[in-house]
């Protein structure tokens, strides 16, 4: 069984469409969440996702896109929160009811393993400094002898406990400083990460024509080039 693994596309049309064109003789696909929200394509990603894959999971974002949020008080910065209302804007309420009606936790068995899916661990992001008892902790309860899931922007692959723990990275917001889109294949037993370029300058064309702020679009547009981000360094608004 060869199975397709990937996670946060983050309305990163390019890079969903670099990855499909890549691994296309495969048994299964499989999205582990946030096709949506910090990209300029979220309704045409959302589509491509769910027409393509398998299995589609819900992740963080695309569950915050169809929920009300408070704007955030006078004073601070509002980028991510205008995205979001951007986000939100371009969605349907068939596009909404999408989001509703996927799962957020999947178990399922490929050739034999036991492998447990959902979009991310509680707690914070996994990072190569993350020990070893801190991810027995966060995967105690997760069933599987395989735990795949996304949420991190980087590839992770973690055995504790005897239980393997694998990240595929992202679909083109990688935050490894490779900014190449990451994923991985499932077959046999044996989980293989691979990178490939995308359409870079077309996803930053289109993110520089979002109603957004300026300064913050360039520290974004950054980041799809170099697979770092640092919003700290995003001067506050006047």
């Amino acid at each position: 069984m060869r199975v397709l693994i990937c996670a946060d596309a983050h309305a990163n049309l390019p890079g969903v469409e670099a990855v499909l064109g890549r691994a296309d003789e495969v048994d299964r696909r499989v999205f582990l969440g946030d096709a949506i929200s910090y990209g300029p394509h979220p309704k045409e990603c959302l589509d491509l996702v769910v027409d393509r894959f398998d299995l589609v999971l819900a992740g963080n974002h695309d569950l915050d896109a169809i929920t009300d949020r408070e704007p955030p008080p006078a004073g601070a910065f509002r980028d991510g929160y205008e995205w979001d209302q951007w986000t939100k804007a371009q969605l349907t309420e068939r596009d909404r009811d999408m989001i509703r009606n996927l799962p957020t936790v999947a178990d399922e068995t490929w050739d034999g393993v036991r492998v447990h899916l959902e979009h991310r661990l509680p707690g914070p992001y996994i990072t190569p400094e993350t020990s070893d008892e801190e991810i027995a902790e966060r995967i105690q309860t997760m069933p599987g002898e395989m735990i795949f899931v996304g949420h991190n922007h980087r590839s992770v692959d973690r055995t504790v406990g005897g239980v393997r723990l694998i990240d595929p990275g992202s679909l083109g917001q990688q935050r490894d400083g490779d900014p190449r889109i990451s994923y991985a294949v499932f077959e046999a037993r044996r989980v293989e990460f691979f990178r490939a370029a995308y359409d870079v300058a077309r996803t930053q064309r289109d993110v520089r024509a979002l109603p957004l702020r300026g300064a913050f679009i360039n520290c974004w547009c950054r980041f799809l080039q170099q697979g770092v981000v640092d919003v700290r360094s995003i001067p506050r608004p006047s």
